[in-house]
């Protein structure tokens, strides 16, 4: 159980005489270094293309986390987020955790590359299907709250990820939102 010791080693290669970022692998796909910031704006220029952004990079960040991991469904919590971490670390978008308040799982996502109102919808897509999909959960995402530095998206079903972003839209607190979860009192 738990991780492999053969976890692949994150490396990242700067052809410059070639003009080329790979992570040289033998298979390994080019890369493009862009500002973090820019990330944020394209993602505000495509409204209608974030979810299928987002789903465009689940299969290969779950590939790395499962190759990461030894048994995926005898994994802890802590092996899960470390693979996770890995599979978002080697794309440049920051380090993930989890954390638990009472039946709430929150998604904590370290060191994002944004975190304006686009990047929230894109990180609560990209963050609950992996997630989803890795574990074979039935999950979304909902933002509950962030800075520049952090960004935490509960983990939950649809509907309560639905009530939540209507309670965050109301301007209900983030703590009073995990109040009314780990009490039962939202749906």
């Amino acid at each position: 159980m738990g991780l492999r010791s053969n976890a692949p080693t994150p490396t990242l290669v700067l052809d410059l005489p070639r003009g080329r970022i790979d992570t040289g692998a033998a298979q390994s796909d080019r890369l493009v270094a862009l500002p973090a910031a820019w990330v944020g704006e394209l993602l505000e220029c495509l409204p209608d293309g974030l979810d299928a952004f987002a789903d465009r990079l689940v299969a290969p960040m779950v590939a790395d986390a499962a190759e990461a991991l030894e048994d995926i469904p005898g994994s802890l919590p802590e092996d899960v987020a470390w693979a996770l971490s890995l599979a978002f670390a080697r794309r440049g978008f920051g380090l993930v955790s989890f954390e638990r308040w009472g039946d709430a799982l929150l998604f904590v996502w370290r060191s994002p590359p944004a975190t304006g109102p686009g990047f929230r919808e894109f990180a609560a897509r990209l963050s609950s299907r992996v997630v989803a999909e890795l574990l074979g959960l039935r999950v979304r995402g909902a933002v509950l709250n962030g800075d520049g530095a952090t960004l935490r998206v509960l983990l939950a079903s649809p509907e309560t990820c639905q009530e939540v972003r209507s309670l965050t839209v109301e301007g209900v607190s983030p703590e009073a939102i995990l109040e009314l979860l780990t009490t039962g009192d939202a749906t």
